[in-house]
């Protein structure tokens, strides 16, 4: 039985390899700037990568070591960055706790501390005109796009609620892709 278990999986590294190779030539073409890395497309190419676990580096150059004083500053560019490759995934709205998680997922070993992730937001709060940081009633931060429309939003749950009565919040968010806290914040 462990046997089978093994081949299996050998098979599956065997059919994975084509995809991880052209995994790893999109990545070389955005690093020697050969492809427009911020095209609606390449974006969307990316957040499949990622979702795939192929790409788990997100083509971070921001450290303290190279960055110094500037440090948070550049982290703060580079968040509103990988935002923008998830915020439509997640409704416009995202935990910082989930931020936190998603974002050093795709910096793979290059992590990066809550702290630091907290001044990047504050930072990013200040300086972008795409996401602003919020705080909801109960603490919870957030970033969010400027955009947001919690009128809208109130409309995905509902329309949520229409096509699968009877959902708890954690259903919801579920069925939504978000966090249950954020939809507990929305409906309470």
């Amino acid at each position: 039985m462990m046997s089978g278990g093994f081949e299996d999986f050998e098979s599956l590294k065997k059919r994975a390899e084509p995809l991880i190779q052209v995994a790893e030539t999109i990545k070389a073409k955005l690093a020697r700037k050969e492809l427009d890395a911020d095209s609606a497309e390449m974006r969307e190419i990316q957040a499949v990568m990622f979702n795939m676990g192929l790409a788990n580096d997100f083509s971070t150059t921001v450290n303290k070591d190279t960055s110094g004083k500037n440090y948070h500053t550049e982290l703060a560019s580079e968040v509103e960055r990988f935002l923008k490759s998830v915020m439509d995934k997640v409704g416009g709205v995202i935990g910082l706790i989930d931020l936190y998680c998603m974002y050093n997922r795709a910096r793979g070993t290059d992590l990066i501390s809550p702290e630091d992730l907290k001044i990047a937001c504050v930072k990013l709060n200040n300086q972008s005109q795409l996401y602003m940081m919020k705080e909801y009633p109960s603490g919870i931060k957030t970033m969010q796009s400027r955009q947001f429309n919690s009128s809208s939003y109130y409309k995905r749950i509902a329309d949520t609620l229409v096509e699968h009565p009877g959902l708890t919040p954690m259903r919801i968010a579920e069925q939504m892709q978000v966090n249950e806290v954020l939809i507990k914040e929305h409906i309470s």
